[in-house]
């Protein structure tokens, strides 16, 4: 199997500013550096998507048809008020949205809360080369949308910590079965996503999204000299965060979304919604449904934490979100001020 990091250096090794074409329907722009964040768009009309919806499924009437979201690697369209259909940008997207189709039917009872359960899989066509999928929507706003009251936090922080507890006791051998895959983005690969966090950092300084990067390029000095091992493997979600976390309008945990990442990694890759996530009322009450958490565990928390928010950052910048972009920023100044005396 080809390495999908190997995969998005060549789709973005050509000249600044040129376009590298993926499929007959979209393209993306290409970048200097590789992981940079880089904006992928889908050519894609109310018209074009009713078109694709209805020739293969002819007993959906994609009446009203309108953009519900976009992500860095899919697009949200919502379909009568009822059905959430997904179309990923690129071929690594599909593979990822492939993967969540096989695996998310076999876990869904196994979890406490609402997740997406596939069951509109479009095929590719001439006019979108790749397969798309749909579910019916669950209702809530993302967290990012929100602001979490104190006195919701602590339910909050049990109700994700007994999701979490749920989906990380499926082991890495259980989660092959569905077809899970490994980790194969190096996600808690210090050395690696050290590096990746230390440009991310660059990046955002560059464009002002971040005055002083000091005081996290220290940290992950810290990280790395420490060299955390991620060896507890299991089922996780994999981009578990503020955009994915959806809540009802009395604040509780309504569903978890987007779940194009799920495969057999650390906890720790999920365990970041401790800060970009919860509030700060609700972490005492995470820790103490979901158990004690390894120094090595935590350690590889902030890790993610830090590259993770950094790329959300940017990726709200060039969207134009700004609700994402505080969040972000949010979660990396609690991870800079967390102290001993902090619940952790």
């Amino acid at each position: 199997m080809s390495d999908p990091v190997q995969q998005l250096q060549n789709d973005h090794r050509d000249t600044e500013g040129t376009e590298i074409i993926l499929r007959g329907s979209f393209s993306v722009p290409s970048a200097s550096l590789w992981f940079r964040i880089t904006r992928v768009r889908l050519s894609l009309d109310p018209e074009i998507v009713r078109r694709l919806i209805q020739e293969q499924f002819p007993e959906l009437r994609c009446t009203e048809v309108s953009v519900l979201g976009e992500g860095m690697d899919c697009e949200a369209w919502l379909i009568d008020h009822r059905w959430v259909f997904r179309f990923p940008k690129r071929d690594i997207a599909a593979a990822c949205l492939q993967d969540e189709i096989h695996v998310l039917p076999q876990i869904s009872d196994r979890l406490p809360i609402r997740i997406p359960a596939p069951q509109w899989i479009g095929k590719p066509t001439p006019e979108f080369e790749l397969l798309f999928a749909g579910y019916e929507l669950i209702e809530g706003r993302p967290v990012c949308d929100v602001e979490i009251p104190d006195s919701a936090a602590p339910d909050l922080g049990r109700s994700l910590a007994r999701f979490l507890t749920s989906l990380h006791t499926i082991d890495a051998n259980e989660a092959r079965q569905p077809g899970a895959p490994e980790d194969e983005w190096r996600r808690l690969d210090v050395p690696y996503r050290c590096e990746f966090a230390r440009e991310r950092l660059r990046q955002a300084a560059e464009l002002g999204l971040i005055a002083d990067t000091e005081p996290w390029l220290t940290r992950l000095d810290t990280i790395e000299a420490a060299g955390p091992a991620a060896q507890q493997l299991s089922l996780v979600h994999g981009d578990l965060y503020s955009k994915h976390v959806l809540v009802n309008d009395d604040f509780q945990l309504a569903g978890i979304i987007d779940w194009s990442d799920v495969h057999i990694g650390h906890p720790a890759v999920d365990l970041a919604i401790f800060w970009n996530v919860l509030p700060t009322a609700g972490r005492a009450a995470f820790l103490s449904e979901y158990g004690p958490i390894g120094e090595a565990a935590w350690l590889l928390t902030d890790l993610r934490t830090i590259y993770h928010s950094v790329a959300t950052l940017l990726f709200a910048h060039e969207t134009a979100d700004e609700p994402l972009a505080a969040r972000s920023l949010v979660a990396l100044q609690d991870l800079l001020s967390s102290s001993s005396n902090e619940p952790r």
